[in-house]
C-alpha cells in the first residue's frame, strides 16, 4: 500500500527524502498546502529549529505531494519524531491542491495534467516544542531552499522562504505564501 504524503522544509531535499524513504521511487507532483503558512520555529537539537505549518486564512505553503510505501512511512514518522514523548511531529491529514505538472525527478519531464486536490498525510510539530525568535542554521536553510529551488517551486515563495531565514533585524516583512 502507498500513501500520499506532503513534505515541505527540509523534506523537499531529494537527498534527505531518499535517506528517511529509501523505497521511494523519486516522482513527485509539486503541491499546495491551503490555509496554512511555514513557519521556522519547531525546536531542533541539531539545527536550532526546523520548519512547521500552522493554520492561517488566507496563506498557503508550496511543497511536494510523494507516495510512500508502508516501511517509508513508518520510517518518516520514526525521522519526526512522531514516537518520542512527547512526540516532535504529529503526522494528520489534510487535502492538497496538486499542480497541473507530474515531475519524474529521474527523467526531468514534466507532463500536463488536470488540476485536482488530494488528501494526504503531513507532519505538523507539537506546539510544546515551538519556540520563537530563533532562525534556523545554514545548513538546515541549504536544504530547504535547496530542495526548493530542486523540485521547481515557485521562485517567489522560495526568495520568501530565504527571507524567512534570516534574523529579523534584516529580513523584509514578506510572508511565503505567493
Amino acid at each position: 500500500m502507498t500513501h500520499a504524503t506532503f513534505m515541505y522544509g527540509s523534506n523537499l531535499d531529494p537527498q534527505r527524502l531518499h535517506a528517511r524513504a529509501p523505497a521511494w521511487d523519486g516522482t513527485y507532483r509539486i503541491a499546495k498546502l491551503p490555509q496554512y503558512e511555514l513557519r521556522f520555529h519547531k525546536r531542533s537539537e541539531r539545527y536550532r529549529v526546523a520548519a512547521n505549518v500552522v493554520p492561517h486564512q488566507t496563506r498557503c505553503v508550496w511543497g511536494i505531494l510523494v507516495y510512500l510505501c508502508d516501511r517509508d512511512l513508518a520510517r518518516m514518522d520514526s525521522c519526526e519524531g512522531c514516537y518520542r514523548e512527547p512526540p516532535h511531529y504529529r503526522r494528520l491529514s489534510a487535502t492538497v491542491h496538486l499542480s497541473d505538472r507530474l515531475i519524474d525527478c529521474h527523467l526531468i519531464d514534466c507532463h500536463l495534467l488536470e488540476k485536482e486536490q488530494r488528501s494526504a498525510y503531513l507532519y505538523i510539530a507539537s506546539s510544546v516544542w515551538h519556540v520563537e525568535g530563533l532562525q534556523p542554521t545554514i545548513d538546515y536553510m541549504a536544504h530547504v531552499i535547496s530542495g526548493a529551488v530542486w523540485c521547481g517551486l515557485p521562485s517567489a515563495y522560495i526568495n520568501a522562504i530565504a527571507q524567512l531565514g534570516l534574523p529579523s533585524s534584516v529580513r523584509s516583512h514578506r510572508s511565503p505564501d505567493s
